[in-house]
């Protein structure tokens, strides 16, 4: 048989997935008698680093701080966008905000809300941003 997933080192032969015979109310089995415990899956750990290898000590130095530029830069723009579009979007009134959009960004409504949501749950704790995952 084949391993469940890439991550699971397992085959589903290794698992104990027989259904229980019911047997008499007398002879029952406490409540959590049939439950089947998956083994952890081994996690690789990830490498949170980029290889300069490449390149001086100076040029990573700068490339670093480059990159803490770029995402300080992001962040500021993606509350303020967010912050802007719920002004506009109460303003529009019902049925403009979409066709505004596209009007002058080309976006779907779905993109302005992910700036509008980021803007209402981080707008006043915008540090949080940093942890979410960047892709």
């Amino acid at each position: 048989m084949t391993n469940i997933s890439s991550s699971l080192p397992i085959e589903l032969t290794d698992l104990d997935l027989t259904v229980p015979v019911e047997q008499p109310a007398a002879q029952q089995p406490g409540p959590a008698s049939n439950v089947v415990a998956l083994p952890k899956a081994k996690m690789t750990p990830s490498i949170h680093a980029f290889d300069y290898s490449g390149v001086s000590k100076a040029v990573a130095k700068e490339a670093e701080a480059t990159a803490l530029r770029i995402r300080d830069r992001l962040r500021t723009h993606t509350l303020e966008t967010g912050r802007e579009l719920l002004i506009i979007k109460q303003k529009l009134g019902h049925g403009n905000f979409g066709k505004w959009l596209d009007f002058h960004f080309g976006w779907k409504e779905r993109t302005a809300q992910n700036y509008m949501n980021s803007a209402t749950a981080f707008g006043s704790t915008p540090r949080v941003i940093e942890v979410l995952k960047e892709g």
